[in-house]
């Protein structure tokens, strides 16, 4: 019997003596698990403390590993090249000679947009959208013009709109290309003809203008509400019509100013758009889509071609790659940009000035920079979430 506790006793402290030890083992291990959290602790303490001067160190990671190689400089060049030649060229497809073979007249300009939308538009619709619209008119009624002699004896103030086939395409508000969706089509619902200063709105019958329109350019937009909300259908008609007037007059010798332009700078649209003047340009919104077109082609050829280039062992990440493109962009066009204004600027030519491409320009300013943005938050997330994150700790078992 003692012989068989002795045994037992012997056996508890044995186990007793595991259990101390596996204790004590547990007891270490977890003390130096919670020494490795206390300086991970620390370490991510060190870095919230401490987050202007890391951000800042991953800005200028960010920096070096976007920065332009020797081959991005070639494309830069290239691309800004081609810009300046594409600046030079072009006025010269533009010349008078050009236009004068290759320009449609206004009435060849009605016409063919008559056989080409006509077609398809039933009668009682093409009558409506085919008749003439009043901002095109530039003659007076008798009345109105013994109106605006009678003013000039008494020096009360010219009343002569001052209208002709030559300036009313810069001078009334139905034929720039942006304005005239909502001038252009509430003159045509309204019969009436508003000049670029907004102020000046008379009131058109048979193509002639008949006299001032009551209450001037506020009264006509009213009375265009009014017309539409009595005849809905007469919206999306006016807006039609303002539509095929734009397609008719786009591709003529004088074509449509450039948006804006006849009214903040009447005189410098003219200057573009006047044939009498020597030595001008014609500038309009034809030629000026063209060339910012043809800066468009140009920045996407660069694009298409950079990427053949790339190589991810050498160049690192493709979205970084495409900074690197982005900023081949950006700064080729403000090069060519910059020497395009500084010729003007300089030269006093100021039809040469290449409105087209200074919109490219700014287009690539704004797009490239919210690009580049968005790839640098990421950039920045990522590279803290990193350090943040740190090593993974030794006691965590993957899966």
């Amino acid at each position: 019997m003692s012989r068989e506790l002795n045994r037992m006793r012997k056996k508890t402290i044995e186990q007793l003596d595991k259990a101390e030890k596996q204790a004590k083992d547990s007891l270490e291990s977890l003390d130096c698990h919670i020494e490795e959290i206390q300086r991970d602790t620390e370490r991510v303490a060190e870095i919230a403390h401490n987050a202007p001067a890391v951000i800042q160190n991953i800005e200028k990671d960010f920096k070096e590993k976007t920065k332009l190689e020797d081959k991005d400089i070639i494309f830069l060049f290239i691309c800004a090249g081609l810009q300046t030649c594409r600046q030079f060229v072009l006025p010269k497809i533009f010349s008078s000679q050009w236009e004068n073979s290759k320009r449609l007249t206004a009435s060849e300009g009605d016409k063919l947009i008559e056989k080409t939308v006509g077609r398809v538009i039933p009668k009682d619709w093409h009558e409506i959208l085919f008749a003439s619209v009043p901002y095109d008119a530039t003659d007076l009624v008798d009345t109105f013009k013994a109106k605006a002699v009678l003013s000039n004896a008494f020096n009360i103030g010219n009343v002569q709109p001052g209208l002709g086939g030559g300036n009313h395409r810069y001078l009334t508000l139905g034929h720039d290309p942006i304005l005239g969706w909502i001038f252009g089509t509430t003159n045509i619902l309204t019969g009436a003809l508003t000049k670029s200063n907004f102020i000046s709105c008379y009131a058109v019958e048979d193509m002639k203008i008949k006299d001032f329109y009551p209450a001037g350019t506020i009264g006509m937009l009213r009375d265009s509400i009014a017309a539409v909300q009595i005849n809905p259908i007469l919206l999306p008609t006016a807006l039609a019509r303002q539509a095929i007037h734009f397609g008719s007059d786009f591709f003529t010798k004088q074509g449509l100013p450039i948006p804006f332009l006849g009214s903040l700078d009447p005189n410098l649209v003219k200057r573009f758009m006047d044939r009498k003047i020597k030595g001008m340009v014609h500038m309009d919104t034809l030629n000026t889509s063209i060339s910012f077109a043809m800066a468009l082609l140009i920045n996407q050829i660069i694009i298409c071609t950079h990427q053949f280039f790339y190589n991810e062992e050498k160049d690192g990440p493709e979205r970084l790659y495409d900074v690197r493109t982005r900023k081949i962009l950006a700064y080729s066009n403000i090069m060519s940009t910059s020497c395009n204004t500084l010729y003007v600027a300089i030269t006093k030519e100021i039809s040469k000035l290449d409105v087209g491409g200074m919109l490219e320009t700014i287009h690539r300013l704004i797009s490239d920079r919210s690009f580049v943005y968005n790839i640098k938050k990421d950039f920045l997330s990522e590279e803290l979430y990193k350090m943040m994150l740190g090593e993974q700790y030794s006691f965590v078992e993957e899966n």
